[in-house]
């Protein structure tokens, strides 16, 4: 299973920015809002330990409409693996599956999960330069 390099490293400096440096709950979702409107949503789990985040692009027309969503695995080497991947125009993808018995997660798509993990990296980096470090407000 490939995993994402950068996405983790983004998603830890703004939960450290925003949760741990104000003392919110860890628990809790984590909304960001940009000055354009968009919104980014970092949820985290423990049974079994993942991160989802969701991307909502701001319309005119349509209010906030969920645009790209993606969901990680984050491993006891705390590597970040992604599981599912869903895009509006193409829907929701599912690479991994993670077995209810506590058995390893089962990857159903090994190409197009190792595409995903490189589909994550540049994402962050374009979240990165889109200023959600600098300018992300918390809702």
């Amino acid at each position: 299973m490939e995993t994402t390099k950068l996405l983790p490293e983004l998603i830890e400096a703004l939960w450290a920015r925003h949760v741990w440096a104000t003392g919110c709950d860890p628990a809790s979702i984590l909304r960001l809002r940009a000055p354009s409107g968009d919104e980014l949503h970092i949820e985290r789990s423990q049974a079994p330990r993942t991160v989802r985040i969701r991307y909502f692009v701001a319309s005119a027309m349509a209010g906030l409409v969920k645009d790209l969503e993606v969901m990680l695995l984050v491993a006891e080497t705390n590597e970040w693996i992604p599981l599912e991947f869903y895009r509006n125009k193409t829907g929701n993808h599912v690479y991994v599956r993670i077995e209810s018995n506590g058995q390893e997660p089962r990857v159903l798509d090994p190409d197009n999960q190792a595409a995903c993990a490189r589909y994550c990296d540049g994402w962050a980096f374009a979240l990165r330069e889109q200023g959600w470090l600098e300018q992300g407000a918390v809702i």
